[in-house]
């Protein structure tokens, strides 16, 4: 599933706001959960479990994939951090389980 949406009044490397267009997917829900689940507990600080998310799930523009992008503007890779998880599929409710036959 791929999304695309458009962060306004991004502030760049210059100090310009502009208005930037997204385009992302989802990731790796191993990846994601084991990320998430390491940032919930304290493991990972905010900036690399946002590196661990973006680096994968920015289609456009490629130069976001790197937290570096964002090094003016943290509440923007706040935001996209959130459109990304809010991608993710939650875990299976159904627990897969083993029965042995006699």
């Amino acid at each position: 599933m791929e999304n695309k949406f458009v962060l306004k009044d991004f502030t760049n490397e210059k100090n310009e706001d502009k208005d930037i267009e997204f385009e992302i997917q989802g990731i790796d829900n191993i990846i994601y959960f084991d990320a998430y689940d390491l940032y919930k507990r304290g493991v990972l600080k905010f900036s690399e479990f946002a590196t661990i998310l973006i680096r994968d799930a920015i289609v456009k523009p490629s130069e976001a994939r790197k937290v570096s992008f964002f090094k003016n503007d943290m509440g923007s890779l706040d935001l996209v951090a959130g459109a990304i998880m809010g991608l993710q599929k939650n875990p299976a409710k159904k627990v897969a389980r083993i029965e042995f036959s006699n």
